[in-house]
C-alpha cells in the first residue's frame, strides 16, 4: 500500500495491517527517511520545500547518517561506541538545520529521549529552534507525537509515552550539562562559542554522555582562525583521536553554490589553476561562476580572492583564516598549502613518499617520546641534495624509545645510511643510546662528547628562523598534509609551553573567556614541527658543513673522536695563557710550588 505522506490520516494508518504499520513506524523513527519526506523548511528559492539532503548537498547524508546511527548488537557486544562527527562546512549549507531536524525526530519517536542543541549565541539558538517549531507544525498530524504545550519557545516536550524532549541552549548557559543525561547533542557553530571557554564548556558537557556507548554527538562550524580551539579540535578528529570522526565537504559539492557559466567565457589564470587542482574532485565551471559572482558583490573577496576559500572552502587545509598566534609569517607557507599534499592516515609504520636513489643524501630528523609520554614520536626523512630538499617519508605514533630506535635504524639504512638527528633532551637519550648500541654509523653529534642536538629556548629560536628560510625556498617541498597543518598552527609551543612540574606547582588557568584561553594544547599538535627542526639541524650540517656544527661516526677510534679541532686548540691555548697571567694562583699551582721547594731543600 502506497501512502501519500502529505495527506496521511489516522484512518489510513489504522487501515494498515500490523506488519505494514510496524514497518512504517520503523521508517518514521529514522531521520534519514522521515526528514526528507515530512520536514518543511523555508527554502532559499521556493520558500517552502522538503529538507532534502540529496538536493542540498549529497555528502550531507553521510554526515547525518553517522550522527544518527545506532550500534549493532555485534558492536555493542564488542564494547564499541558510536563515533561523533566533527564537521567543517562552508556557509549556508543547511547543516545546522538538518542536524537539528534529525535530533527533533529522534526526540519525537523515542520515549525519554533528551536532545540538546547548543548554539554560539542565544539569538542564534532561538532562531535555529524556530525552524524545528516551523517543521513540527507542518509535520503530518497523524504521524507526529503530541507535545504537552503549544507555547514552548526554546524546546519541544513530547508526550512521554512516545517521545522525549528537544531543547536548545546557548553557549552562554552556565553548567549546561551538569546533572543531566543527554542522549543526543548538537554543537552548532562551535568555533564561535565565545561566551565561555569552549574547552571548559565541553568538559562540563562530556560526563553527561561519556557513559553512553550509543550517545549521538555532532560538532559543526565554518572554518575559523588557524590555531583556534575549533581548528585544533578538527585536527584531532582527523587523527582519529577518541570517538571523533572528521567530515569535510568542499563547497562545490553543494548544489546551491552554482551559477550559469557563459559559453563564450574562458577561465582566467587563477580559475584554470583551481580547475587543474580540484577538477578531479568535482569542481566545474558553474562553481567558478558562483565564485565570480561573489567577487563582484563582495569587496573583501574581490580585493583578496583567497578570502573566498574561507567562506566557501575548497579543502580543509587552505580554508583557515590567518592568526597572529602562528610563528611563520604570511606567505612563507603559501606554496606548501597549494601543493598536492597526501592526507595523513594514522599508522604504526613510516609513510613513504619517495624511494631512495643511489645519489641521494638524506637526513632523518627525530622528535622522540618516552615510555609513558603523552606525546607522539615523530620523524621525517628529507632529501639533502642541494636544490632538491624534499620530504621523502614521515612517521608519527606513540612508540617506546627502543622500538623507535630500531625503526630509525632500519629507515636510516634504507635511505643510504642517512644522517639521523635526534633531539637529545630527556627521552631522546634513550633513542640515542640504543642507536649507538646497535652501531648506527651516521649519528649526528653536536660536539665531540655529546650526540644529538640540544633543544633549549635559544636553539629553538635559532633553528625556527632557519626553518622559515627553508620554507620560503621553492625547492623545499613538503608532501605530508599533516605536517603543513601543524606548521599553520604552530605557536612556538616548544618554547613557551609550561612543563609538567610547572603545571603542578603553579597550575594552569583553564578559563580563558575566549577561544584563545590558556589551555595546554595536546603535545602531538607540533610533534612533526619538532622533528622538522631536527631536519633543519641536519640539513645545515650537510649543506653548510664546518663552523660549530659537526658530527662524527660513533664507531670511530677514541683518538678520532677526541682529536680537537683547530677552533678548540686555539680556545684551549687562550685559556691556558689567561691562567698563566692571572694574579691569583690556583690551589694546584700552590701545591706544586711547595713540592718543588721541599725538593730543593
Amino acid at each position: 500500500m502506497t501512502l501519500d505522506l502529505s495527506r496521511i490520516t489516522a484512518a489510513d494508518i489504522e487501515a494498515l495491517d500490523p506488519i505494514e504499520r510496524a514497518a512504517l513506524w520503523k521508517k518514521v523513527r529514522n531521520p534519514l527517511w522521515s526528514v526528507p519526506r515530512m520536514a518543511k523548511v523555508k527554502d532559499f528559492r521556493s520558500r517552502e520545500s522538503l529538507a532534502d539532503f540529496e538536493r542540498i548537498d549529497p555528502n550531507l547524508r553521510g554526515e547525518v547518517a553517522e550522527y544518527c546511527r545506532d550500534l549493532t548488537p555485534e558492536e555493542e557486544e564488542a564494547g564499541q561506541e558510536t563515533r561523533w562527527p566533527v564537521v567543517v562546512k562552508g556557509r549556508q549549507t543547511a547543516r545546522s538545520t538538518n542536524f537539528e531536524l534529525a535530533g527533533m525526530v529522534m526526540a519525537m519517536y523515542r520515549p525519554g529521549w533528551d536532545h540538546v542543541c547548543i548554539a554560539d549565541t542565544d539569538p542564534r539558538a532561538k532562531y535555529l529552534h524556530k525552524r524545528c517549531h516551523y517543521s513540527y507544525q507542518r509535520w503530518p498530524e497523524a504521524m507526529r507525537t503530541a507535545t504537552y504545550s503549544a507555547k514552548e519557545m526554546n524546546q519541544l516536550t513530547f508526550d512521554g509515552r512516545w517521545g522525549g524532549v528537544c531543547r536548545t541552549l546557548s553557549a552562554a548557559s552556565a553548567f549546561a550539562g551538569i546533572g543531566q543525561s543527554i542522549d543526543s547533542f548538537h554543537a552548532s557553530e562551535v568555533g564561535y562559542w565565545t561566551a565561555q571557554d569552549p574547552a571548559e564548556l565541553w568538559a562540563d558537557l562530556y560526563p553527561a554522555m561519556a557513559a553512553r556507548p550509543n550517545a549521538k554527538v555532532v560538532f559543526e562550524c565554518n572554518p575559523t582562525q588557524k590555531g583556534s580551539w575549533w581548528h585544533q579540535f578538527y585536527l584531532n578528529a582527523k587523527r582519529a583521536d577518541g570517538r571523533y570522526k572528521a567530515f569535510f565537504t568542499p563547497f562545490f559539492l553543494a548544489r546551491m553554490c552554482e551559477r550559469p557559466w557563459a559559453l563564450a567565457d574562458r577561465p582566467d589564470l587563477d580559475e584554470q589553476r583551481l580547475l587543474d587542482r580540484y577538477g578531479h574532485a568535482g569542481l566545474r565551471l558553474e562553481h567558478l561562476a558562483f565564485r565570480r559572482n561573489a567577487m563582484k558583490n563582495v569587496d573583501k573577496i574581490r580585493r583578496a580572492p583567497e578570502q573566498f576559500g574561507m567562506y566557501y572552502p575548497f579543502d580543509d587545509v587552505t580554508c583557515w583564516m590567518g592568526s597572529v598566534r602562528t610563528v611563520f609569517p604570511g606567505g612563507v607557507l603559501d606554496h606548501h598549502q597549494q601543493a598536492v599534499l597526501v592526507p595523513w592516515e594514522p599508522t604504526h609504520n613510516p609513510v613513504e613518499f619517495e624511494a631512495p636513489t643511489a645519489d641521494g643524501l638524506y637526513v632523518i630528523g627525530v622528535d622522540p617520546s618516552g615510555f609513558a609520554a603523552r606525546d607522539h614520536a615523530a620523524a621525517h626523512v628529507w632529501r639533502a641534495n642541494r636544490g632538491e630538499e624534499r620530504q621523502c617519508a614521515t612517521f608519527a605514533d606513540h612508540v617506546a624509545p627502543d622500538d623507535n630506535a630500531r625503526m630509525l635504524f632500519a629507515l636510516g639504512m634504507r635511505y643510504n645510511t642517512a644522517l639521523i638527528v635526534v633531539e637529545a633532551n630527556g627521552v631522546g637519550q634513550g633513542v640515542i643510546a640504543v642507536l649507538r648500541q646497535m652501531g648506527y654509523p651516521n649519528l649526528y653529534w653536536r660536539d665531540h662528547q655529546n650526540p644529538g642536538w640540544n633543544n633549549n629556548p635559544s636553539t629553538v629560536e635559532e633553528h625556527t628562523g632557519y626553518l622559515v628560510d627553508f620554507l620560503g625556498q621553492p625547492t623545499f617541498a613538503i608532501r605530508d598534509q599533516d605536517t603543513v597543518e601543524q606548521l599553520l598552527t604552530y605557536g612556538h609551543d616548544k618554547k613557551v609551553e609550561p612543563g609538567d612540574r610547572q603545571e603542578q606547582v603553579g597550575g594552569a588557568s583553564r578559563r580563558g573567556g575566549n577561544l584563545h584561553g590558556r589551555i595546554k594544547r595536546e603535545r602531538h599538535h607540533w610533534d612533526k614541527v619538532s622533528a622538522l627542526l631536527s631536519v633543519i639541524v641536519g640539513l645545515r650540517s650537510r649543506l653548510w658543513p664546518g663552523g660549530e656544527v659537526r658530527f662524527v661516526d660513533p664507531r670511530a677510534t677514541a683518538a678520532d673522536v677526541f682529536r680537537p679541532t683547530m677552533n678548540e686548540l686555539v680556545t684551549l691555548e687562550r685559556r691556558q695563557e689567561a691562567r698563566r697571567r692571572s694574579p691569583h694562583a690556583s690551589r694546584t699551582s700552590i701545591v706544586l710550588r711547595s713540592i718543588r721547594a721541599n725538593r730543593r731543600q
